[in-house]
């Protein structure tokens, strides 16, 4: 069997903002890899495994050639106050290893993109083979949209047969991909965290609470940068690393803090978590609980301040 390769202000905002992007380096290590152009992509498509995240139909449908399909939407828990929550660790790993995912593939994950939301499929699906050990993980830049409108091919007749199984071992309980209430709180208290919440601004500051959340606002001390501003239309590609610092930090969201992404369930602020891995940011971690999980403990703090 061939190696598999499967396929992350304010006051004086914008001008603090630009002077940091201006010190900092172009690229880094850790964020070489995570974001690949179709040609990029096809210089290495012989050494990788390419995988679609979309629904099954659209996937039956059309989608670039010897992709397999990956469900995205399990990697997504239905039980609870916290929808969005990644499953059990080991529930995840045992699909996987079903599937012939091995830890040791670099996987390069792609979606529609035919839009903002499209992307958030794909960056969830990233964080979490992230949080279960996988090390090699990439993401195809404008998705199929791109694909297409590059006239590059795709096919829609019946699927290959599956990969073999192949052993996984057991992932870590905890991650310094991911964070739980407990470790957002202590953060939050010993103010050892810069807390980034994706949602729109209208959600941040309560005027918009989501149905079935029992209070609106967002975690005291949080900035909002809304997820959607990472990418840029057609093909909902990722900004430059230039443009992205300018978003992604300000004076009081620097280089070496550590950054707590949230969002509603844990979906939409997968995207800024990649935004973060693309520029390099070496301190990033993510609460899958969201503002559902947290603003249903009635004696933990939320806000509705807007932003400064």
């Amino acid at each position: 069997m061939k190696a598999a390769c499967i396929v992350r202000c304010k006051k004086y905002g914008l001008f603090l903002a630009a002077c940091v992007a201006a010190l900092l380096p172009l690229s880094t290590a850790s964020a070489e890899g995570l974001l690949l152009s179709p040609d990029e992509f096809l210089d290495i498509k012989e050494e990788c495994l390419l995988v679609d995240v979309r629904d099954a139909e659209s996937f039956l449908r059309e989608r670039l050639p010897d992709s397999i399909w990956l469900d995205a939407t399990q990697f997504s828990s239905e039980a609870g106050v916290s929808s969005g929550k990644l499953p059990p660790s080991e529930d995840l790993l045992m699909m996987l290893s079903d599937r012939g995912f091995g830890q040791d593939a670099h996987i390069i994950l792609y979606g529609n993109n035919a839009s903002a939301g499209d992307v958030v499929a794909v960056t969830r699906v990233f964080w979490a083979l992230e949080v279960l050990g996988y090390s090699k993980v990439s993401v195809l830049d404008g998705g199929l949209s791109r694909w297409k409108a590059e006239e590059k091919p795709v096919v829609s007749e019946a699927p290959t047969s599956a990969l073999p199984p192949v052993a996984i071992k057991a992932a870590a309980e905890t991650t310094k991909a991911r964070i739980g209430l407990a470790g957002v709180k202590k953060a939050l208290e010993q103010d050892t965290a810069v807390l980034i919440d994706a949602r729109p601004t209208n959600q941040f500051n309560g005027s918009v609470q989501i149905r079935n959340m029992s209070r609106g606002g967002h975690i005291p001390g949080a900035h909002n940068i809304p997820y959607f501003l990472a990418v840029h239309m057609p093909h909902a590609l990722f900004k430059s690393p230039e443009d992205l610092k300018l978003l992604l930090y300000s004076d009081t969201i620097r280089p070496e803090s550590t950054i707590i992404t949230y969002c509603n369930t844990g979906l939409t602020s997968t995207v800024l978590y990649f935004a973060y891995r693309l520029v390099g940011h070496e301190n990033i971690t993510h609460y899958d609980g969201g503002m559902f999980e947290w603003s249903a403990v009635e004696d933990l703090p939320v806000s509705t301040d807007s932003p400064e």
